[in-house]
């Protein structure tokens, strides 16, 4: 390699420092193509591209870019040297690559990384939380696939709710629904409920308020106050069961306690129904019992007119 294309080499070494700080994807050199920039503007471009993380750079040498054979030979060295750089240790001694911390990150959440990058389900599950209330949409997709593959029932639940809403990846109701059936047949009871509200709703399965109803039921059972929202207004409007004040009050009530505030206004809405119905059903008792008492009154008196037709004779 010539005086030129070692300078080229020296500046490309700093960039590459900045690159790799910046850059997360483990090593991005498999992910996305190289890209051929010349040393003067390559630093300028580096730091927004490596943000975006679609950016792998490698210094051109003057000569390559004219075509020459020796160049092409030094441009296929710089090649390697970025591989190589990229993957860091593991590849050429294969040490495992040290974890970096990313500009800004806390500490908490770089201890999470770790774990996550060592193949952490739980870990894993979380730092996808944390990117989806960042609405870094598809940086969650990717962490809650990772756990969900290693069958954790909490990712496999998040990742069918981003299938379901379209974020991170294209909207697949199907898809949602046999991740929210993996989860729920580890028994997790958010997964549960999302999976009743598919069957209730016939989304991406046939419409069953049955099999709604009876999932809501595993899910209200352990305490998930949504699902205890869910199963009251089913028997509140008779859907996949019989209808029942008494049980879509004792439901609903149960989701008020475990402040779930949308259940309140259905909540008042059934005691209202429950206390016309009593009102009601006492007024026709009464009325029944009034009824009765006339009779027995009508009785009495002709029992009484042939009592005194009898003495006259």
């Amino acid at each position: 390699m010539n005086a030129n294309d070692a300078a080229e080499m020296e500046a490309y070494a700093r960039v590459l420092a900045k690159y790799r700080e910046a850059f997360r994807e483990d090593p991005p050199a498999r992910a996305w193509p190289a890209i051929a920039r010349n040393e003067e503007d390559m630093e300028e471009d580096l730091e927004e591209e490596a943000r975006r993380g679609r950016l792998v750079v490698r210094v051109v040498p003057k000569n390559e870019q004219s075509g020459s054979a020796s160049g092409a030979s030094d441009g296929e060295k710089l090649s390697d040297e970025l591989t190589s750089a990229m993957e860091g240790d593991a590849a050429t001694t294969g040490a495992p690559r040290e974890a970096r911390r990313l500009p800004g990150e806390s500490d908490a959440t770089f201890e999470l990384r770790k774990k996550a990058e060592g193949g952490d389900a739980d870990a894993q599950c979380k730092l996808g939380v944390e990117h989806y209330g960042a609405e870094r949409y598809e940086e969650a997709v990717k962490w809650y696939r990772q756990a969900a593959e290693k069958g954790h029932a909490g990712a496999q639940n998040r990742l069918g709710r981003c299938y379901y809403h379209g974020r991170g990846v294209e909207k697949n109701h199907v898809e949602a629904v046999k991740l929210f059936r993996q989860a729920a047949e580890q028994g997790h009871a958010e997964a549960q409920h999302d999976l009743g509200g598919c069957y209730y709703n016939g989304e991406g399965e046939e419409k069953n308020h049955v099999e709604a109803v009876k999932l809501f039921r595993q899910a209200a059972d352990q305490g998930r106050a949504i699902a205890q929202h869910s199963i009251g207004n089913c028997y509140y409007y008779g859907n996949g069961v019989a209808r029942d004040l008494g049980k879509a009050e004792h439901w609903l009530a149960k989701a008020v306690e475990n402040g779930y505030k949308r259940s309140e206004g259905l909540l008042k809405e059934v005691r209202e129904l429950m206390n016309l119905e009593v009102a009601a059903a006492e007024k026709k008792a009464a009325a029944a019992a009034k009824k009765a008492a006339a009779a027995e009154k009508r009785k009495a008196a002709a029992a009484a007119k042939t009592a005194a037709k009898r003495a006259k004779r």
